[in-house]
């Protein structure tokens, strides 16, 4: 359709009154279609909406013929006008396109060297031999579809929305940053090199800094990020980035959360049973290994660590630790407790790691159909000290807690991680017992855990399978080093 018929549609439509709304809602689907670089904006084509008159003898059913016969031919200038590149081919080569990139158009890179693609808002998309996307245009910005294959995306800064990367099973979005996203059978991959992203896999949401990745099935195994940009012309100068990111990243402190000092040593044979307390001034655990204190410190379930060798569990430790304190008399968090041990696996025992997500079986706790036991605590008692004690095996009594720090105690005992869903709150008082094997059973006649939950706390441990973020092992020394 020639500009002249257009000015014609314009000039008809503007003797005619229709709703701004239903204008509006037309436009916008058809505009968003156009090629970007239209100099003229379809208000300015088609609709002058200032009121004019009808001309005499005119019937309001031939205008509203008019009308649509104007919209028709609007809608198939939209359809018949060539859209406009929103991608161009820097390098290499790709099958499904020319030089210039369409929305809606499929990309393989069949290059030995893979191609390199430059969007209009100056990011790029570096794709991997036999790899395969798809550009689309989302609701806030736009996305690429990976279909399979691996790309490492920079993206330009975006002046609103973001630019997603979107695989079977992730979405990643970003505004301004370089990061890999790799799409296989099995699943996806995601790791930053600069800026942040968040990765979104079902209903688990997580963001990404330099140095960390993402995997969303076991068999995609570990990676480094040297070989997992190996296939990068850029590979050098992308390593080269992340260690200037990762250095430059902001710390919470400018004082790390470390002991003033940890006396690390074997437990003895008779040593006393395994345990983790804290006073003022010093933290203090017996008889415990280091999958305990890895699991303990960044608060995760066993099933949650993966990669371990197996003395991790056989070696058992003593340790002494002081606490720096800032104030005479001052008792150290929990939380302040746990990142110092964080600290002393990486320095003492060299622990490396790095995060997957992978589904896994884990428990949800809920309240039982009769209602739940548990003992409320009158509303004027906050939480004070709070305790869980173990005084037997099989045993656990719990004072002035919540259901959610009952459910972390659960899932220490599970092995497995639990989601507190009772919806209770308040703080509570209780006591559990049950038998801590098939063996115990027979002699305490005690029930598992499972009916003890039921019976006497009136709430439920049900199984279910759900992606859960783990923390994969890459290196872990066995004799702490001083």
């Amino acid at each position: 359709m020639k500009r002249s018929e257009l000015d014609h549609v314009g000039e008809a439509l503007r003797r005619r009154k229709l709703p701004r709304e239903d204008v509006d809602a037309s436009i916008g689907r058809v505009w968003s279609n156009l090629r970007p670089d239209v100099d003229r904006a379809p208000e300015e084509i088609l609709f002058d909406l200032r009121p004019v008159p009808p001309a005499p003898g005119r019937s309001l059913r031939i205008g509203f013929a008019t009308a649509a016969i104007a919209i028709v031919a609007f809608v198939l200038y939209a359809a018949l006008w060539p859209r406009g590149p929103f991608a161009v081919v820097e390098s290499g080569g790709v099958e499904g396109s020319e030089a210039r990139v369409r929305f809606g158009d499929i990309l393989r890179s069949n290059d030995g060297i893979g191609a390199v693609l430059r969007l209009t808002d100056g990011s790029r998309i570096e794709m991997r031999s036999q790899s395969e996307i798809r550009l689309e245009s989302a609701d806030d910005g736009v996305q690429i579809r990976l279909n399979n294959g691996s790309v490492i995306v920079t993206a330009a800064p975006q002046r609103s929305g973001h630019l997603y990367v979107q695989t079977r099973d992730v979405t990643v979005s970003a505004i301004g940053t370089v990061f890999l996203v790799n799409a296989e059978a099995e699943g996806s991959r995601v790791a930053v090199i600069e800026g942040q992203v968040r990765v979104r896999q079902g209903a688990i949401e997580k963001n990404l800094l330099p140095g960390e990745q993402v995997s969303t099935a076991p068999s995609m195994g570990s990676l480094s990020f040297g070989e997992g940009i190996s296939w990068s012309r850029n590979a050098e100068s992308h390593l080269a980035l992340l260690q200037r990111s990762v250095v430059a990243l902001p710390r919470a402190s400018s004082t790390p959360l470390e002991f003033e000092v940890a006396t690390i040593k074997p437990s003895a044979p008779d040593s006393p049973p395994v345990s983790i307390t804290s006073s003022t001034g010093r933290l203090l655990t017996s008889n415990t290994s280091l999958r305990m204190l890895i699991t303990w410190a960044y608060d995760i379930s066993s099933d949650r660590l993966i990669g371990a060798p197996k003395w991790l569990d056989d070696v058992r430790y003593d340790i002494h630790a002081t606490v720096p304190v800032r104030e005479p008399g001052e008792e150290p968090g929990r939380e302040r407790l746990k990142l110092m041990m964080q600290s002393l696996l990486a320095e003492r025992f060299k622990l490396l790691f790095h995060r997957e997500t992978r589904d896994m079986v884990m428990y949800v706790l809920t309240v039982e159909k009769k209602g739940a036991k548990v003992r409320l605590r009158d509303a004027g008692n906050d939480l004070g000290r709070n305790t869980f004690n173990m005084p037997g095996s099989g045993r656990l009594v719990g004072t002035k807690v919540t259901t959610g720090m009952l459910a972390k105690v659960l899932a220490e005992q599970l092995g497995r991680e639990v989601e507190d869903r009772t919806g209770l709150s308040g703080i509570f008082d209780f006591t559990l017992e049950w038998a801590p094997d098939s063996d115990s059973a027979n002699v305490t006649g005690r029930p598992s855990i499972f009916t003890a939950v039921r019976e006497q706390l009136g709430l439920e441990l049900l199984a279910r399978k759900a992606p859960v973020e783990v923390l994969v092992i890459d290196q872990i020394q066995r004799s702490p080093a001083y």
